[in-house]
This record gives C-alpha cells, structure tokens and sequence, in this order.
C-alpha cells in the first residue's frame, strides 16, 4: 500500500514547496549530512582512538579509510539498486546498517573493532550521496541539477561543521563512545523519516523493474563510454585528494607542517567546512548562471578543477600564506568536485543516472582509500630517520599535484566532433 500511495503522490508534492522540500529533499539531505560527519568525525577524534588504542599513524589512518574502501565496493551494487528500486528504500536499508556501524565503533575495545565498525559506517552511507543525486535526477530540470547537487553538497558541509567543534565539544562532554552511540540512535532516525515520509520519485514510482542482465549491460556502456574516461581521471585526482585531506590529513598536515595545537586544527578544519557550504551553494548557482550565458558546464567544472590543483600547489610554496587560509581556499573550491557528476549525468538517459554516479564515485574512493593510506606510509616512513613530518606531507602532495595536472590536461585536450555540454 506504501508505494501504491507514493505512486499517485508527486504531483502533489511538486506543487507545494514546504511538502516537496521536507519530503522530496530534507530526507536525502540529512542522508548526506551524516555521512560526511562520519567521514570526518576521526579527524577530531584521532588523538582519543590512539590514546584508547595505542594505534600508530599507519593503524589510525587503516581504521580511518575502513570508511574509504567498504564505502568504494559499495558503489557498483548501490548504483544497480538504485536505479532498480529507487533511492527511498535502498538508502533506508543502508542507513540501519550505518546506525549499527557506529553503534560497534562506540563499543569496540580494539582497532579491529573500530575498523570493522567503521567499515559498517561505510556500507551504510555509501548510497547518501548517489541516492541523493538520482532522486534530484528524477525530480529537478536538467538545467537546475547542479544548484540541487550544490544544495545537497552543502547538507553535507553542514556534516564536516558537525564533525569539528560541535563533536569536539560534545567528545569532551560525554566521551567519544557515548558521542558514537548518539550518532547511532540518530542514523536510525533518519532512516525511518526516510523510509515512511519520503515519496517514490516520479519517474521511479510504478515503473517495472529492469531485468539485472538489462543493468549490467546499461553499466558496461558507460564503462565503454568516453566522455567518463575523458572527465573521470583527474575528477578521481581532485575528489581524492579532498576527500582525503578533509577526512583526516588537513588535520594533520595542520599540525606537522604548521605546528597549530588541537585547538587551532580544530578551529581551522571548521573554517575549511564552512568554506564548503558556502562553495556549494554558490558552485551550483554559477553552473546554472553560466549555463544560462551559454558557458557550458564542463568548462566551469573543468576550470575550477585547476583553481584548485592551484591551491595545492600554493602549500608547497614558501609564500607567507597561513596554511590554515589556504586550507578553507581548498575547501571552497572543493565542493566543486561533486559538478563532474551532474556534467556526466546530461549525457546519459535518467535510467542510469545511478550507475553513472556510483561509478565516477566507486573510483573516487578507491583512489582515497589509496592516498590516505599512502601519506600514512610515507609519515610513519620519514619521522623515524629522524626528517621532520613536513618532508612526508609535502612529497605526498607533490605527487598528487602531479597527477592532477596530467589528468586534467586529458580533460581538456581538444577532441574532434560535438563539442561537449
């Protein structure tokens, strides 16, 4: 009875704005929310796990990026589900498992089982993001996509804000496991308000379910297709690297590089989430703005791609520049790296718009999972010759910056035929 009544519904819905966005948008957008929180909880609380613990470097960027690679093998599932049975059920399901994630974290007594608790967080949100981008593909115009993609960005800025002061504060109140236990009983309520308030989308509600040899092969065109295999290095470069620094390194490099204390680190990683929201909002706007001149989206996605592979660059220089400054610069043009997926999204039918997502996502991970691994090697490595932590920060960068600017000259070197949209 759930979905014949979602079914008759979206119209409705559509017509208000309140109803369509607490139903059609509020759900996913929390989706989101918790799951960067998640993702940048242990930047805050790294210093606690390895005091509870006795974990290194190595062990705390392991459990860290548990979060990185279950999320990753996730994504080829969720994208076939998603475009199957819709993100309301599928991201309810996710979620619970989230919910049950944190709840071991906060109880584990070992890295194994924080790394197994945090895996489960992965699995968990590994669909907010996708879920939330299919269902805009359903219910927005294509035009205004990428302002509710930025939108959706922002939720989760608002989660990397949380996961500073306020969980800073709420660590140091009730303790880091009674914060975990917290999270737990709020996932699962932002599974139900999911499940029992969110409608079946339009497009989605009623329609029969595709045959899963119909999917495999929808995912195997876009495996086969070149427009992602022109777009998709350097935005596996840039996300990536994001992804990474935002989650743990920024902190850290924060410390190690500038020498800031725990307070400046955590002040600072809240100025850097700040800087998302506010890149969010106003990364979707521009596309849209710049999309109605008759720039088209690719070339600012492209362009803000550079801008901040540049930011990058300017850490490694001896210019004066405070690197806590430089940090919120990287986190604003950050948020440019979720435009990539509303470009890929206007060349492919809104069947696959879940598959295209997980897929750019699955590879987006997987090079995060590598690289926040990777710099935890090269620190552990360095430090003990008795090199300053800096030498390892800086390498780790120089050659990421490397890979983007190779990446990002594929992107944009000239191709003959259709110019892209």
């Amino acid at each position: 009875m759930r979905d014949t009544a979602a079914a008759a519904e979206p119209e409705p819905i559509r017509r208000s704005l309140t109803r369509f966005l607490l139903t059609a948008f509020v759900p996913y957008a929390l989706g989101y929310f918790l799951s960067y929180l998640y993702r940048g909880v242990n930047a805050v609380i790294g210093d606690d796990l390895r005091a509870s613990t006795g974990i290194d470097a190595l062990g705390l960027g392991i459990v860290t990026s548990a979060y990185l690679i279950t999320f990753a093998a996730m994504q080829i599932p969720v994208g076939l589900l998603l475009d199957r049975f819709g993100p309301r059920r599928i991201g309810t399901g996710l979620l619970l498992i989230a919910a049950l994630g944190a709840l071991v974290f906060g109880l584990a007594q070992s890295w194994i089982g924080l790394t197994i608790g945090r895996g489960l967080i992965g699995i968990g949100v590994s669909a907010c993001l996708v879920a939330g981008m299919k269902n805009n593909a359903d219910w927005w115009p294509p035009r205004q996509i990428p302002l509710a993609n930025g939108l959706i960005m922002a939720a989760g800025g608002l989660g990397v804000l949380t996961s500073t002061t306020p969980v800073r504060a709420a660590v140091d109140l009730i303790g880091w496991r009674e914060t975990f236990l917290l999270l737990a009983a709020a996932t699962a309520l932002v599974a139900l308000y999911l499940f029992f308030l969110a409608p079946d989308a339009p497009r989605t509600a009623g329609r029969p379910h595709s045959r899963l040899r119909d999917q495999l092969r929808g995912m195997a065109y876009l495996v086969r297709h070149p427009m992602f295999w022109r777009i998709a290095p350097a935005t596996v470069v840039v996300q990536s690297s994001f992804i990474s620094y935002q989650s743990l390194w920024a902190g850290q490099w924060l410390a190690d590089v500038d020498g800031m204390g725990p307070g400046g680190v955590t002040t600072s990683l809240q100025t850097m989430a700040l800087a998302m929201i506010v890149g969010s909002v106003m990364m979707g706007w521009l596309t849209v703005s710049a999309d109605r001149l008759g720039i088209r989206p690719i070339r600012i996605a492209a362009a803000l791609n550079v801008l901040y592979l540049a930011t990058l660059a300017l850490l490694l220089l001896p210019t004066g520049l405070a690197g806590a400054a430089l940090w919120a610069v990287a986190g604003f043009l950050g948020a440019a790296t979720i435009l990539p997926y509303a470009v890929l999204a206007q060349f492919f039918p809104p069947e696959l718009a879940g598959r295209v997502s997980a897929l750019l996502n699955v590879l987006c991970f997987v090079g995060a999972f590598l690289l926040q691994n990777g710099i935890a090697v090269l620190v552990d490595a360095i430090a003990p010759t008795g090199n300053d932590a800096t030498v390892a920060h800086h390498l780790a960068m120089a050659a990421i910056l490397a890979a983007g600017i190779v990446g990002q000259i594929w992107w944009s070197w000239p191709r003959r035929g259709r110019a892209a949209r």
